[in-house]
């Protein structure tokens, strides 16, 4: 959910951050652009409700696929990890952004020439 750039988590920001500097040069595009985005975390989160709802069907022929396990620990321990820094970077975006700062400066200089 991360990449849908949800409130919340860290793709947010880097979305409003585009569309925000955007806004000025080009209001149309970013209009339209923006329109993309919500009209694509739409049609993102309609599909996940169709694929995930209920318990896994399994049909009873034989040689018929048999439903996954359920997640083991190594398997929860990753998703929490990745699901913790989406989150810790969408509610406090200033700790990376401080980082990458002073080379987003020094590039966008260079360009700027």
């Amino acid at each position: 959910f991360a990449s849908l750039g949800l409130p919340g988590f860290s793709g947010f920001i880097a979305e409003f951050q585009i569309f925000a500097g955007a806004l000025g040069a080009v209001p149309v595009a970013t209009v339209v652009a923006v329109t993309g985005v919500l009209i694509t975390a739409a049609l993102f989160l309609v599909a996940m409700g169709r694929m995930m709802p209920g318990e896994v069907r399994v049909p009873d022929a034989p040689g018929a696929p048999r439903p996954f396990p359920d997640l083991g620990p190594g398997e929860l321990l990753a998703i929490g990890s990745l699901l913790v820094f989406a989150t810790v970077l969408g509610l406090l975006p200033r700790v990376l952004l401080d980082v990458i700062e002073p080379a987003a400066r020094t590039v966008n200089d260079l360009v700027a020439r």
